[in-house]
């Protein structure tokens, strides 16, 4: 089932964020994580279920939690034609959930929650090859390149 997100999953979408932002770091150094500002995701959690432009959607199956996605809505610069646009912020699922087409639901429910702007857009590590297969088979294309230069 899917549902949208209450303060009761704050603990469990701690835990699944963590596990995402793990899974990330594998990619790239630059995605590695501190753990001792764990409690701030508590606050970003709790600050995004009070906002109207930002939902989060959670996956339930036997009353356990098996992941989340974060969508938001933005409004562009008055000088665009195209003045507003969706964007997947985040999108988990849990391991023992996997290849359940858990994900892709997610996704489905965040378009219907965003199918009134104009386009949604979303990032994922290039070198994440997987990622790129799911959004490619969820209709989405790539549209740009980003490219970062380290400093430090």
């Amino acid at each position: 089932m899917i549902r949208i997100a209450t303060e009761n999953d704050i603990v469990e979408l701690k835990r699944m964020m963590i596990k995402l932002l793990q899974h990330h770091q594998e990619f790239n150094a630059l995605y590695q994580i501190d753990l001792t500002y764990k409690h701030d995701i508590d606050d970003f959690f709790k600050g995004i279920l009070e906002q109207q432009n930002i939902k989060v959607f959670v996956a339930e199956i036997e009353n356990k939690l098996a992941g989340y996605i974060i969508c938001s809505k933005h409004l562009r610069p008055k000088y665009f034609a195209i003045k507003s646009k969706g964007r997947i912020d985040s999108l988990y699922v849990d391991a023992n959930y996997r290849n359940q087409n858990i994900a892709s639901k997610l996704v489905e429910e965040a378009i219907n929650f965003l199918n009134d702007q104009a386009y949604i857009e979303l990032e994922f590590t290039a070198e994440n090859q997987s990622a790129k297969g799911f959004w490619l088979k969820n209709g989405f294309e790539i549209l740009n390149h980003q490219c970062i230069l380290k400093l430090n």
